[in-house]
């Protein structure tokens, strides 16, 4: 796969399904992940989850 790392991703319908899906795999790559979704409660979950993925 080609490098990703220190790359930006705009992810939206990131709290659930596919976008969660596509936002967890682009942290697992060390790419900073913007993410966005209308149901807020939900998002501020994602964020939580992909928080462990987090870099330096």
């Amino acid at each position: 796969m080609k490098n990703f790392e220190g790359k930006t991703a705009v992810v939206t319908g990131a709290a659930s399904g596919i976008g969660f899906g596509l936002a967890e795999k682009f942290a697992q790559e060390k790419m900073q992940v913007v993410l966005a979704d209308v149901e807020e409660e939900a998002l501020d979950k994602a964020v939580e989850q992909l928080r462990q993925y987090q870099h330096g």
